[in-house]
């Protein structure tokens, strides 16, 4: 069976700009596996919930990280965070209707942030560097 993820869209970002020049650029701009482009905006900070756009990526900073989310009456939420080139993931299946946990070791990358299940209307996840 194909489960439709939704990939949200960023709600408010801290940002860090590119090493090599700063400058700007559109968020989830950049390579798929951690190369960003040059000026393109990276992001340590990606907030999303049940209205934010279902294609959305997000060009991410590396590093550790908290994931926390908020649902109401969720009984199966489905997490995931996901390098588009599919070398890392970070997924959870839960019933908890809100949690905390910590990604040790994000790589630089961009990432598509997801919440799977259907039957949820009403959810938030609050992706944030610890640094």
């Amino acid at each position: 069976m194909d489960r439709s993820r939704r990939a949200v869209s960023v709600g408010v970002a801290s940002v860090l700009l590119a090493a090599c020049g700063g400058g700007s650029g559109p968020a989830g701009a950049g390579g798929g596996g951690g190369t960003p482009t040059p000026g393109a905006t990276i992001l340590t900070k990606v907030a999303v919930d049940q209205t934010s756009s279902a294609t959305a990526t997000y060009l991410v900073k590396g590093g550790q990280y908290k994931i926390s989310w908020n649902s109401t009456g969720c009984t199966n939420l489905d997490i995931e965070v996901k390098q588009l080139d599919g070398s890392f993931v970070y997924s959870k299946k839960t019933t908890r209707t809100s949690f905390l946990a910590i990604i040790p070791a994000l790589p630089d990358g961009t990432y598509s942030v997801t919440q799977a299940d259907p039957t949820c209307a009403t959810w938030d996840i609050l992706l944030e560097s610890t640094a």
